[in-house]
């Protein structure tokens, strides 16, 4: 916590083994998340969040015959104003992109979003 309290800051890791049916989706994974809070103004703030997640698959692929290697990343800003009290409208921007040693995986993906929000 920082700025008043009106600011915060998080750091969370995580590890996960996915042991699915099928050879081609059980992985061991790692997860970096931050979270970052600030306020830009009285009624204003602005949220920003980044993360990575690195997939290693234990199984060889069933078709290419190779053990795939996925690493994800991703960003959200999200700015938001209280219009009124309990009352905000938000602006977000997310954009993630996924890298693999197997082509047919990776994408990337953009989402403009708005809304409100009524907090009571």
């Amino acid at each position: 916590m920082f700025a008043g309290e009106k600011g915060f800051f998080n750091l969370r890791y995580e590890f996960s083994l996915e042991d699915a049916q099928g050879n081609n989706w059980s992985y061991l994974g790692n997860r970096l998340n931050a979270d970052l809070l600030l306020p830009l103004a009285s009624r204003t703030s602005v949220i920003i969040s980044l993360e990575g997640f690195w997939q290693n698959y234990l199984n060889n692929h069933t078709i290419y015959g190779m053990k795939r290697e996925d690493a994800t990343y991703a960003a959200t800003v999200n700015l938001s104003h209280e219009l009124t009290d309990g009352v905000f409208v938000n602006f977000q921007y997310f954009h993630a992109s996924d890298f693999s040693n197997l082509a047919l995986y990776e994408y990337d993906r953009n989402v403009y979003s708005t809304g409100v929000e009524v907090r009571f």
